[in-house]
C-alpha cells in the first residue's frame, strides 16, 4: 500500500499517513465490508489522489498569483506570503476560493460540494476577494 501511495501521491512526505489514513478507514467499516484488501487499495488511491489534487492545487495558486505579491526575485517568498495570506481566511472562504478560482466549478456546484445554499457560496466569495485585497494592498 504505502507502494501505491508513493507512486500515485506526488508527495512522498505524506505517503504514511496517506497509508494509515486507508487503513483506519478500512478498520471502521471492516465488519460490513465483502472484500476489505479492494476496500483498502480504493481508500489508499483516493487517499493519494485527494493529495495530489491538494498538492497541485496549492501549487498551482501559488504560481498564478506569485507575480502580483511583490517585486522580489525569490520565489520561496512569494509562496510563503500567498500561503500567509489563504491561511489568513476563515475555513469556508478559503475552500469557496480553492472551488471557485483553481477548480473552476459555479457557484451552485460549489454549493452543493459544500453543502450550503448558492447565497451562502456568494458571501464566502464576496468576503474572501476582499480579505485578500486588503492584505494585498497592505
Amino acid at each position: 500500500m504505502v507502494r501505491l501511495a508513493r507512486v500515485l501521491s506526488g508527495e512522498p512526505d505524506e505517503v504514511e499517513d496517506i497509508v494509515m489514513d486507508a487503513f483506519l478507514e478500512t478498520g471502521r467499516r471492516f465488519d460490513t465490508l465483502s472484500n476489505p484488501g479492494g476496500y483498502l487499495r480504493t481508500a489508499v488511491v483516493n487517499g493519494a489522489r485527494r493529495r495530489y489534487r491538494n498538492t497541485l492545487t496549492r501549487k498551482s495558486i501559488r504560481t498564478r498569483y506569485a507575480k502580483f505579491l511583490s517585486h522580489d526575485d525569490e520565489p520561496e517568498l512569494h509562496e510563503h506570503y500567498l500561503d500567509d495570506m489563504l491561511d489568513a481566511l476563515s475555513e469556508p472562504e478559503h475552500t469557496t476560493i480553492v472551488l471557485l478560482y483553481y477548480l473552476g466549478t459555479t457557484q451552485a456546484e460549489a454549493a452543493e460540494i459544500m453543502g450550503c445554499p448558492i447565497g451562502t457560496v456568494k458571501s464566502h466569495a464576496h468576503r474572501a476577494l476582499r480579505n485578500l485585497r486588503q492584505q494585498v494592498l497592505q
